[in-house]
């Protein structure tokens, strides 16, 4: 499953960043990504026990995770985004190798609103404000026996900056634009620009 080709996965990055980098180094100081925190704990307890080097994590977010790899304060870090092509060249003694999946949702909290289908394109429209309440004939369309009441939608995102939140507006941007197809292909037309800045 899944499961067991991250840890595979994520033994290999770890086993061979750290050959590369740290040669007979006996404690490495990572960071990075908190979405992978559990996945990393779970790496670094099989790593110490296969080589005696003790790995200390620091789930700091992606941005920090970088910044400690690209400053060489860390030996391995971890983002939920890939280094730009500017980024690669400006450090070209980083190697990156994808270890593990993320997934990222959407959650509601509407009073009185148990169960919520919110269609893709709303989803979009919700995030960038488009959708401003709860109400919207969108969304009461795509659930026609709920009782949906005339609330504004208030977005609750993370206060920092983090590799999640780039993995959420790709995702958001790449909607976007099939929402935007499908609309020009009905005769209709879509004008929204997404910039999620932060999540949480």
């Amino acid at each position: 499953g899944f499961g067991s080709l991250g840890a595979v996965a994520g033994r290999l990055a770890l086993s061979g960043l750290v050959r590369r980098v740290c040669g007979n180094v006996t404690a490495l100081t990572a960071g990075g990504s908190s979405a992978i925190q559990g996945a990393a704990a779970a790496w670094a307890l099989e790593y110490a026990l296969a080589t005696g080097t003790l790995i200390d994590y620091a789930p700091d977010g992606s941005g920090s995770g970088v910044r400690g790899a690209k400053e060489r304060t860390h030996h391995i870090a971890a983002s939920d985004a890939v280094l730009s092509a500017e980024e690669r060249l400006d450090f070209p003694h980083l190697v990156m190798t994808p270890a593990t999946a993320i997934a990222v949702a959407v959650v509601f909290n509407v009073p009185g609103v148990p169960h919520l289908t919110l269609p893709r394109c709303a989803v979009v429209d919700l995030f960038t404000g488009a959708i401003g309440r709860w109400d919207d004939p969108r969304i009461q369309a795509a659930n026609p026996a709920a009782v949906l009441p005339p609330l504004p939608v208030r977005v609750v995102v993370r206060a920092t900056k983090s590799g999640t939140t780039e993995v959420f507006t790709t995702g958001l941007r790449a909607l976007d634009e099939a929402c935007t197809a499908q609309a020009q292909a009905a005769g209709g037309s879509r004008a929204t620009t997404v910039e999620v800045t932060n999540t949480w």
